[in-house]
């Protein structure tokens, strides 16, 4: 009888055990959420927005918050309002809105906001036109406010409601011409630049050559190309072939190599029918002709408020050596070694300048 009542009696405490542990052990954040979320309308583009989120709390909403500082909420009956500033960023961002029943009930909604977007379709950088009036049309999508404005008297730009459309003046100066698009997008500014010009018309032609110690001494020549693509310096007495390294307008770069047999040059009355150009370099006080390939270069830039193209001639050969002069002489065979007289001398080359 003993037996049977402490066995009774364990079994007892351990149910009794069981129960407690049951208890204890009951996650107290597993109760059900008296917030419920009916609808969401939080996803915005980069402008600044307004949209809604509606619940439903038997006891009512207790308070909202925010975690971004772009995003701030309110609410008035089971209806929060959530208003998000402008994101001047490319990044699209996140917030969270927390609605609360109580201090330790509340779920939370996400807030998405794009970042900003405008996109110009066909137009990877500046708009570059010929010298003929023109327009061009480039479709384009944005998702914020957007303005432009003009600096150029040559062209119009106008946004419609999905294109940019650019209508350029036939370019009779016989200069590069230069304006700008200017654009500001959700806040944010940015720039089109537009240029005008023919190559054959506004950067090859006409030139003059400054030279001498104050880069004063001038002389005329013409910048041309051949039908074969092959650049050259056109002077009243002949023709000085030389290399251009790009299209560029800015930083491409007119080479003359030294003891280049250049043809027949006149000089006075005199023509001169194996001449050639020889480069001169500085050394201390002494000046010396160059007896290796050097090169002269003269490196272009575009004034773009005047239109004018200036290549100017750097300092130094290759070697280190200050520039001094080049020159054609009339040489002896076709060979560097012997000549009989400079013909045309430009001392201190500076630069050549578009007229």
């Amino acid at each position: 009888m003993k037996k049977l009542i402490s066995l009774i009696s364990i079994f007892v405490c351990a149910f009794a055990v069981f129960s407690c542990s049951d208890d204890e052990m009951t996650n107290p954040y597993a109760k059900e959420s008296q917030v419920t979320i009916d609808s969401t309308d939080v996803f915005f583009q980069a402008a600044p927005a307004e949209g809604t989120i509606s619940v439903s709390i038997p006891s009512g909403i207790y308070k909202v918050e925010t975690t971004a500082h772009w995003c701030s909420a309110t609410y008035s009956g089971n209806t929060i309002y959530v208003t998000v500033e402008q994101n001047a960023e490319k990044s699209s961002r996140v917030c969270r809105v927390r609605i609360y029943a109580s201090e330790d009930d509340y779920k939370e909604v996400t807030v998405q906001q794009m970042g900003l977007i405008f996109q110009v379709e066909g137009l990877s950088g500046d708009i570059n036109s010929d010298d003929n009036s023109n327009r061009f049309a480039y479709k384009y999508r944005s998702n914020s406010e957007t303005t432009i404005e003009t600096v150029g008297d040559f062209f119009t730009a106008e946004l419609t409601e999905d294109s940019l459309i650019v209508t350029l003046q036939e370019n009779t100066t016989g200069k590069i011409r230069t304006g700008y698009i200017n654009y500001v997008v959700g806040g944010q500014p940015g720039t089109i630049k537009v240029q005008q010009y023919d190559y054959e018309k506004d950067v090859l032609g006409e030139y003059t050559l400054y030279y001498g110690t104050s880069g004063t001494s001038t002389a005329d020549c013409v910048l041309q190309r051949d039908d074969e693509g092959a650049y050259s310096l056109k002077f009243d007495g002949g023709v000085i072939p030389i290399s251009v390294t790009s299209m560029e307008l800015n930083g491409a770069k007119i080479q003359l190599s030294n003891r280049e047999v250049i043809g027949n040059w006149t000089y006075n009355t005199t023509t001169t029918e194996n001449a050639i150009l020889l480069l001169w370099y500085l050394s201390g006080s002494s000046i010396y002709r160059s007896n290796t390939a050097f090169t002269l270069s003269a490196t272009s830039a575009l004034d773009e408020e005047s239109g004018v193209l200036t290549w100017t001639f750097d300092e130094f050969f290759s070697s280190g050596n200050t520039c001094y002069r080049f020159s054609v002489v009339n040489t002896t065979a076709k060979t560097y070694a012997t000549y009989t007289a400079i013909i045309q001398s430009w001392i201190y080359p500076d630069r050549l300048v578009k007229k």
